[in-house]
């Protein structure tokens, strides 16, 4: 076998990276817009929602919500994880990924938001009151609007007859405050959170009305499924077989780009839903359009790191890269937040 030159291999490597970057940029960027892309319903929530993720950059954002973190637990949380981890290592009793410091962060973020910070809420509380029903929904106020940005305010009525209004927020900002509600305002709480922390963080659309966050592991080299309704750390597989729930589409997106990640999620055959909003074909010709527009603006090296992170993920949802590092030990269980017949008729309450 001819030796190999190991640092002229890697040069040229790199340049011919650089070059199909390149290439790859100015072929889409030179590309008029489909206007077919306005009619994929799924996308479009997604790059509205992600206008909102921009909000999360702004230093007063962040400043606010390492205001109410709980640093000292979290990070005294990590080093108990560590050093376990270590211990494990030591005597080769360890099963399942190697995890890194951030992601112990994040599953100490995760254990905090959930058990002590963020509240769920069914039907609203309120002191000396019992029977709460949801009677209707009613318009925000214009404070509720300029201050929370809430989408809907749901009315209830308890036994006494009176009523209460519960604003459905959507604003990072006032959730750190108001600490309650469901999927929503616990996932765009906590995706402020971890870019806070600063977490490398993908908010993820699930047509079929959840959503949830990835985080980036650089131990892993991927991507990581985040759930903090459920506590939920790399474990994508929860919804089809713990939850029972049926997706067609899950779409990811951050700050850098969009990504198809339904494949990660849709695991099991008879919890596949059709995917019929596009042919398939237009879905990754939009989503490919829009990450080039998307990137535009950063500089060469950041785009050949995201082509080569898009093209591993790529590989990963194809069933086409041997996972290392995939955990087989989350458990798999039905869905923990949500009264009984709220999850029944999401058809989240088990598989069985």
């Amino acid at each position: 076998m001819p030796q190999l030159d190991a640092q002229a291999t890697a040069s040229a490597l790199l340049t011919r990276l650089s070059a199909l970057t390149k290439e790859h940029n100015d072929k889409w960027t030179s590309q008029p817009r489909d206007a077919n892309i306005d009619r994929i319903n799924i996308l479009q929530r997604a790059l509205q929602q992600r206008q909102k993720l921009k909000a999360c950059e702004n230093p007063e954002y962040l400043e606010a919500a390492l205001d109410v973190i709980d640093l000292e637990k979290i990070y005294a949380g990590v080093d108990v994880r560590e050093a376990e981890q270590e211990r494990k290592i030591k005597e080769g009793t360890l099963h399942g990924p190697e995890y890194g410091h951030s992601d112990f962060i994040v599953m100490e973020t995760l254990r905090w938001y959930k058990q002590d910070f963020f509240k769920w809420v069914n039907t609203p509380e309120v002191e000396g009151k019992t029977g709460g029903r949801l009677i209707g929904r009613a318009a925000p106020t214009e404070e509720e609007l300029r201050f929370g940005e809430a989408s809907v305010v749901e009315v209830y009525q308890y036994d006494d007859g009176s009523r209460l209004r519960f604003p459905r927020f959507n604003n990072p900002v006032k959730l750190l405050s108001w600490r309650q509600g469901r999927c929503g305002e616990w996932n765009m709480c906590f995706y402020l959170i971890l870019r806070a922390l600063d977490i490398r963080t993908r908010y993820v659309l699930n047509k079929e009305d959840h959503v949830w966050c990835e985080v980036w592991s650089s131990q892993m080299g991927r991507w990581c499924h985040v759930d903090s309704c459920e506590e939920a750390f790399d474990n994508p597989q929860l919804y089809n077989k713990g939850w029972g729930k049926k997706m067609s589409y899950c779409l990811a997106f951050g700050l850098d780009g969009v990504a198809d990640v339904s494949k990660r999620y849709v695991v099991e055959k008879d919890k596949s839903l059709p995917r019929n909003e596009c042919p398939e074909g237009l879905l990754k010709k939009a989503i490919t359009w829009t990450n080039a527009s998307i990137r535009k603006s950063l500089t060469q090296e950041q785009r050949e790191i995201l082509f080569v992170e898009d093209f591993f993920e790529r590989l990963e949802l194809n069933g086409e890269l041997h996972q290392r590092t995939r955990t087989t030990t989350a458990p798999a269980v039905p869905r923990q937040t949500g009264a009984g017949e709220w999850t029944k008729a999401r058809g989240e309450a088990g598989s069985n």
